[in-house]
């Protein structure tokens, strides 16, 4: 509820995570991006990057 705001904000990040991640993936990301979207796209390289291994 802290940050119910900002799930809103997410909803559109959500919508492209899903092209190629799932939704459990794509729930850890939402919640990372809350604390800092500035690193977003740093999180999901190293987030393809374990996926794939």
């Amino acid at each position: 509820m802290c940050s119910f705001l900002s799930y809103h904000d997410t909803m559109s990040y959500s919508d492209h995570l899903s092209d190629f991640s799932n939704q459990s993936q794509s729930r850890q990301i939402m919640h990372y991006v809350e604390f800092s979207g500035t690193t977003f796209v740093e999180y999901v390289q190293a987030t393809e990057v374990y996926v794939s291994r």
